[in-house]
């Protein structure tokens, strides 16, 4: 857990024993890309208390305060307990993490519960343009959750250009304007609201190495429930507990011997500085890397700043928006960054400080162990893993330690003649403009920096801007009926009257629902508004308003005393002894609402209400 513990996969799954408890799990993926259960723990039950006391206090007694700090993300489902629950531990525990939400709950999982049933294609002729609708909105929403979407902008105009999509004739033509009203009110109501949970440009810089959806946890999960020895729901907590246990022990062998190979091969597909040295997935990322970096061209602002974009175009026929993007890769204490952020994010270097190096740089080979992260050593992968932990591996684990407080943070520039880890040297130094220059200079760098509607390559700055005016003020949430956007009551009646305040036919749902605000009688602003109004203003500190409230509540607090020390007067309680003469019946006091009647077997006499 502490080898890679920056992202923790939370989820809680039932059927695993007869007395119906859930079983909590918490897991971290390893450099070889797969789920190790770190902690497992069968519940009393769901409520709130049980995950707070949890994420509290079971985590940080098991596993230490180190690792707490050292989670960078928290992933987990839709149970509102554990997201309330890992929400507030992050203020005392986790405090340099950040909670996502897994977005395959919210788009697969949402639509089947919301929209299978309601949105369907309009003939039998149909299905395959409504699946490939289906498949491209699902992807649209996907994409707002990668690294497809990097900055605050482009979420904008993607989210735009989508609802310009979602209300395109031919959407309508295919699923219906019902349908469509349907989509958008589930992308309104499901997704958007969870949109700081899930957006990407969110953890662009955050540690988390691409993982979006919590389905690897899942799997987890399903692999307990219907491998060769599951966890059935007519076992007993024991039994559970023991088919458990074996599990762990199974998966503990498997692992230690899954890493003492990729620990011990060679790859003989790659000659690279670092194939010896970190694991093969890193390494295929590396030489995918590599590969890229003649796709780009760069530009030299000054002795430590670099302009790169990318100079061979891709070709796609997608609907999604895509991004013609100028990089800035500057030069911090003989360290290279980019603003992509890749490195931060994954731990392995990008393309872009990749063709820096190589053409700005003399005597550049490729990239070497101190420009990838600790995470990605095979080393760490096998002290990790060993089942039984002699001396010299715990020095070897206590290194890794101290060498991941100072992990690679960049492609480091190094001075002088220097010997890496397979014993070649080379030498590195800035070339001078006499000696490199680009061999043209791509227009994305002109102007630099620009807007993003200026660098979307597949939709035009007309139908960007087009599609951004009508959808940017685009409502979410029940403010699109009860509070539109007014300077005073007089101006905001007016417009209600005169039918100004109406949403235009590109607006699907509110057309077909006929929801119009014609008069004050049908707004919830009017009739919300002075209680809105009042309350707002008592949380900002009026002490008119705050005065106000504690008037009344005064009021109210009086009001209740009286009618309670009137409820239990002696003439209340004569009455009370007198109705208790029924057989089976006794009148029992309920509080300031009165008195009412209940059966019991035993009947209590007067003086027990006193």
């Amino acid at each position: 857990a502490k080898a890679f513990g920056d992202v923790l996969f939370v989820d809680a799954t039932e059927g695993t024993n007869d007395e119906e408890r859930p079983l909590l799990t918490l897991s971290v993926r390893t450099s070889l890309m797969k789920q190790v259960v770190v902690i497992r723990a069968v519940l009393p039950n769901n409520q709130r208390w049980v995950y707070r006391w949890f994420f509290e206090e079971v985590i940080p007694s098991l596993l230490g305060k180190s690792f707490a700090n050292q989670v960078k993300v928290v992933l987990t489902d839709g149970d509102w307990n554990e997201m309330a629950s890992v929400d507030e531990s992050f203020q005392r525990h986790f405090k340099n993490a950040i909670r996502q939400r897994c977005g395959w709950h919210i788009v697969d999982r949402g639509w089947a519960r919301h929209l299978d049933n309601v949105v369907s294609c309009k003939s039998k002729g149909n299905q395959e343009d409504f699946a490939c609708i289906k498949r491209t909105i699902q992807c649209w929403i996907y994409s707002w959750m990668k690294s497809s979407i990097l900055t605050e902008d482009e979420y904008l105009i993607s989210k735009s250009l989508f609802f310009s999509y979602l209300h395109s004739d031919y959407v309508k033509s295919k699923i219906g304007s019902k349908g469509c009203f349907h989509i958008a009110e589930f992308v309104r109501k499901y997704v958007l609201c969870h949109e700081s949970w899930f957006a990407f440009h969110k953890r662009l810089g955050v540690r988390h190495f691409e993982n979006y959806t919590n389905t690897p946890h899942e799997g987890t999960m399903n692999a307990l429930k219907y491998c060769s020895s599951p966890a059935l729901p007519s076992h007993s907590l024991l039994q559970s507990h023991q088919v458990l246990t074996f599990q762990d022990e199974k998966k503990q062998v498997i692992m230690e011997k899954e890493s003492m190979v990729e620990f011990l091969k060679k790859k003989v597909w790659s000659s690279t500085a670092t194939s010896k040295y970190v694991t093969t997935i890193a390494e295929s990322i590396l030489i995918n890397t590599m590969s890229q970096v003649e796709s780009y061209a760069s530009l030299k602002v000054s002795e430590s700043k670099f302009l790169v974009a990318r100079s061979v175009e891709k070709k796609s026929d997608s609907l999604l928006p895509k991004f013609q993007r100028v990089y800035v890769v500057i030069m911090e204490d003989k360290c290279l960054k980019c603003s992509c952020k890749f490195h931060e994010r994954n731990g392995l270097p990008c393309p872009h400080t990749g063709h820096v190096m190589k053409k700005h740089f003399i005597g550049w080979n490729g990239f070497t162990m101190y420009d990838i992260s600790i995470f990605w050593w095979s080393i760490k992968l096998y002290a990790s893993s060993k089942i039984k932990v002699t001396k010299e591996l715990e020095e070897v684990c206590a290194i890794l330690g101290d060498m991941k407080e100072n992990d690679s943070k960049g492609v480091y520039v190094l001075d002088g003649v220097n010997e890496v880890s397979d014993g070649s040297k080379y030498q590195y130094g800035l070339m001078s403009d006499t000696k490199y220059r680009s061999p043209y200079i791509p227009e994305v760098f002109l102007n630099h920096p620009k807007k993003a509607i200026n660098y979307c390559v597949n939709y035009s700055e007309e139908a960007i801007s087009e599609s951004l005016s009508q959808y940017t003020n685009y409502h979410f949430g029940i403010a699109q009926h009860s509070h539109p956007d007014s300077s005073s009551d007089e101006e905001s009646s007016s417009k209600v009257s005169s039918n100004e305040f109406q949403f235009e036919e590109r607006h699907v749902s509110f057309v077909d629902l006929n929801i119009k605000m014609s008069s004050q009688s049908n707004s919830a602003y009017f009739a919300l508004k002075d209680s809105f109004s009042t309350l707002v203003k008592w949380i900002d500190g009026d002490e008119h308003a705050i005065n106000k409230w504690k008037g009344l509540l005064q009021d109210g607090i009086a009001e209740a005393t009286k009618k309670i020390s009137g409820d239990v007067s002696g003439s209340d309680v004569e009455s009370c002894s007198s109705q208790s003469s029924a057989p089976g019946y006794v009148s029992a006091y309920r509080g300031p609402g009165g008195l009412r009647k209940r059966k019991r077997r035993k009947v209590l006499k007067t003086s027990d209400y006193k």
